[in-house]
């Protein structure tokens, strides 16, 4: 079997592109020949190709010039036994897709983004989705999460029959806890885009609670966005706040291994992150690390794990700072970080959360 995926990823760019790294690594173990065709750069040593094509064109042209170079390979589509295909390109190569021996959709996120742009990105989500549902040649497609999965069924009322859970993994033996590391300062880290909406100028706060509680600690925001400006200016005004603009993957395994509490601020009036399963969350965990965050089904995860502190927008700051306190001054961190590291390696390696995606393609 050959199999294709096009992908609106950029490697070596794009934090989250770990995800199909990790997959195309899984999909190697049963198919003959396994390539990706993607944009941005990506330095190979894999068991599969990769074609990358410019990343060019404005903000809401990007993913159609990149459908428009793919295309200028079209033929070559047609030669592969199945082909995965990132919800945002399925608009622009929709005649294409016809004509595909088989093809599955791939749903790692609706629509994030506000504004403008993003409503016209929900108008190709829901029409990938359509293309789906009503195609002869489709095989499955891929989400990740049950809350995410049931979304898609109600809101566009399609049938679960053929999709798969892929929940957000992590590799165990990059991400890993920094033995007897120092607990002071106790070091709070955030990482992904720092937007408004996703409720990161809440976590400052969390930070000043603390000192004021008498816990030395620092905060460690990495990556940009609509906040940014507002978070290096509070950087810059506070000691112990430090910005990060970007880091490559192997960088933010390195950073984790030395921090001791993870940050998911991401509130659930956005129905986005109420479906999502969040890379980071796995990351953290796998790291060792504690973990604090909006209580919604985005963060929660199948079994109790004590090392992860979930309350609601309105005791945020205050529930998770005195939780945190107490989780140090009670010396309960070493305990609570082995949970964690426990939880990751039981449930969240790749080849945990892809096994049923792939078992597909072995029957």
């Amino acid at each position: 079997m050959n199999i294709l995926w096009l992908s609106v990823r950029r490697f070596g760019i794009d934090l989250c592109g770990t995800t199909q790294v990790a997959i195309l690594d899984e999909l190697t173990s049963v198919a003959d020949r396994v390539e990706i065709w993607s944009r941005g750069q990506y330095n190979l040593d894999r068991d599969w190709d990769i074609r990358t094509f410019a990343d060019s064109g404005k903000r809401g042209f990007q993913t159609k010039n990149l459908a428009m170079e793919i295309l200028k390979n079209k033929d070559e589509l047609f030669e592969y036994d199945h082909v995965l295909i990132d919800w945002p390109l399925v608009k622009w190569l929709k005649s294409e897709i016809s004509q595909l021996k088989s093809w599955s959709l791939i749903d790692r996120s609706p629509p994030a983004d506000e504004g403008l742009v993003a409503k016209l990105h929900w108008r190709h989500w829901k029409y990938a989705w359509k293309l789906f549902s009503s195609s002869a040649n489709t095989n499955c497609a891929m989400v990740v999460s049950q809350a995410h999965l049931n979304f898609i069924r109600d809101k566009l009322n399609i049938s679960s029959s053929k999709i798969k859970i892929v929940q957000a993994g992590v590799d165990t033996k990059k991400f890993i806890p920094t033995s007897g590391a120092e607990v002071d300062p106790v070091k709070l880290v955030y990482h992904g885009k720092l937007d408004t909406h996703r409720g990161v100028l809440s976590l400052p706060f969390i930070s000043h609670f603390l000192s004021q509680a008498g816990v030395r600690n620092e905060l460690h925001l990495i990556g940009t966005g609509s906040a940014e400006d507002k978070l290096v200016e509070m950087a810059r005004s506070t000691e112990n706040i430090f910005h990060y603009e970007s880091m490559s993957h192997d960088e933010i395994s390195k950073f984790l291994k030395d921090c001791h509490v993870g940050c998911l601020p991401m509130p659930a009036d956005k129905k986005m992150w109420t479906i999502a399963s969040p890379l980071k969350l796995s990351e953290y965990l796998s790291s060792g690390l504690i973990v604090v965050g909006i209580d919604h089904s985005g963060h929660r995860l199948n079994g109790d794990i004590e090392s992860v502190f979930l309350s609601n927008k309105d005791n945020f700051v205050k529930s998770s700072a005195d939780w945190i306190k107490s989780a140090f001054t009670n010396q309960r961190f070493n305990e609570l970080s082995s949970a964690s590291r426990n939880y990751a390696e039981t449930n969240l390696h790749w080849k945990i959360t892809s096994k049923q995606f792939i078992e597909m393609f072995k029957n």
